[in-house]
């Protein structure tokens, strides 16, 4: 690339037109400074456009104006100058419980520390990072790990400590491009909603140690994984609480990896659920139809069907 090296100090505003979706792609050591003592614009027309570092040193009281969506490796802003379009939020420390409306998080790190997060609406991920540190995440909508068109993110959702807990109301999605083996690892998720696991890292929702997820829906609930495997993304302990006629439908394989509980709700297309060889049924008992296609020793009697 030709922009790996050295700075752009920019006074005014940058805009990056649609043509070659390239034309502005910095990496390496490229920095982009904004300095201006009076409202920037930053307007970029393709999600593949890129900063490396930008740094925002702007001492204006209304900052730079994001108009749309950029990617770049490495924001700073010590001074919370970058105002962003539609919602979108960069990421913060909750210091007190706080209840906003859904929004965008295009990058940094969102650190509950301990308090709960409540979003009134939907959640989408662009970016960043979403870090529990022993808080909890509750959102009315659905929580989206991709960008607001869709398309693939680098967000990241962390839950590695046992208090971690995060309830969607509506459905979860990950289009996430980052492998979250070491970020799923305790903790409980609670789905209102749907699930689909996309395939941008086939461990973008690979669980493991004592994270759990209830599945707790009023509706139909479908359950998706595009890369689903004992080794790839699936549940660490699973817990069906759907109370409607339709329950819970598996649209494809699905993978319990450490505990599948009993239920009494109805589920679909049960023969595409795996136990792997070191899962355990906590009950003893699966009223559906299981597969276990690994080599296992049981040390109790199982039920099954």
């Amino acid at each position: 690339g030709y922009l790996i090296d050295g700075t752009i100090d920019i006074k005014g505003d940058f805009i990056q037109c649609s043509g070659n979706a390239k034309s502005f792609y910095a990496s390496e050591k490229h920095k982009v400074i904004f300095s201006g003592n009076e409202k920037q614009t930053i307007s970029i027309n393709s999600n593949i456009a890129k900063f490396a570092t930008l740094e925002i040193t702007n001492t204006s009281e209304d900052g730079v104006y994001v108009s749309s969506y950029f990617n770049a490796d490495k924001v700073i802003d010590e001074n919370n100058k970058l105002d962003f379009a539609d919602g979108r939020k960069t990421g913060w420390t909750l210091e007190k419980d706080e209840t906003v409306d859904g929004f965008d998080l295009i990058y940094g790190t969102l650190d509950l520390n301990g308090y709960k997060l409540t979003v009134n609406g939907d959640l989408i991920q662009s970016g960043g990072e979403v870090k529990n540190n022993g808080g909890e995440l509750v959102i009315t909508g659905d929580y989206k790990i991709q960008t607001s068109d869709g398309s693939a993110s680098s967000g990241i959702l962390n839950m590695t400590n046992e208090t971690d807990k995060v309830t969607v109301g509506g459905s979860f999605v990950t289009n996430s491009t980052a492998d979250h083996t070491e970020y799923l690892t305790a903790g409980t998720m609670e789905i209102g909603g749907d699930i689909y696991q996309n395939n941008d890292n086939s461990n973008n929702f690979k669980t493991s140690g004592n994270h759990k997820v209830v599945l707790n829906g009023l509706s139909k609930q479908t359950i998706s994984f595009a890369n689903a495997g004992s080794s790839y993304s699936g549940f660490n302990i699973l817990e069906i609480n759907n109370t409607s006629e339709e329950g819970v439908c598996f649209a494809t394989d699905a993978w319990v990896q450490t505990k599948l509980y009993d239920t009494e709700s109805v589920v679909k297309n049960s023969n595409r659920l795996y136990l792997s060889g070191t899962g355990i049924l906590a009950d003893n008992t699966w009223s559906y139809d299981l597969n276990v296609n690994q080599n296992k020793k049981l040390d109790s009697d199982w039920s099954i069907g």
